[in-house]
């Protein structure tokens, strides 16, 4: 499992910054800007992904609306991208939807053309610290 870190509460603010930036764009497109884990057999993410946005009735442009609410009290820790280590780190954030915790694990590509992209988006399977909340 990867160590994660707490970022400053400068870094994250200009993450949200950006990420809110990218997905209130004019010419932002859902289904090319945005990529959302989906796939997976039970017990994966891309499964409890999928899981959790049908409990929730969820469909992507309520995932972005979530995205663009999270305030640094969200924020948990910050964990290398393992699977592809020349990506951003991963920003990890837990918000209350529905009255139960959502973890969300999301990054943006810092390539020209930038994209979120969504790793995780499931009910919270243990609590979480969030170093910043009020």
């Amino acid at each position: 499992m990867a160590q994660g870190y707490v970022d400053t509460v400068e870094t994250v603010e200009q993450f949200l910054k950006d990420i809110k930036q990218i997905l209130l764009q004019e010419d932002f497109c859902i289904d090319s800007d945005f990529y959302l884990l989906r796939e997976g057999k039970a017990g994966s993410t891309g499964y409890k992904n999928n899981m959790t946005i049908i409990a929730l009735d969820y469909d992507r442009e309520d995932i972005c609306d979530t995205l663009i609410s999270l305030t640094v009290s969200d924020y948990c820790e910050t964990v290398p991208d393992l699977q592809y280590p020349s990506q951003a780190p991963l920003l990890i954030f837990s918000k209350v939807i529905d009255s139960k915790d959502v973890y969300i694990k999301v990054n943006v590509s810092h390539q020209e053309d930038r994209k979120v992209f969504v790793l995780s988006f499931h009910f919270a399977e243990r609590p979480v610290k969030k170093p910043y909340s009020k």
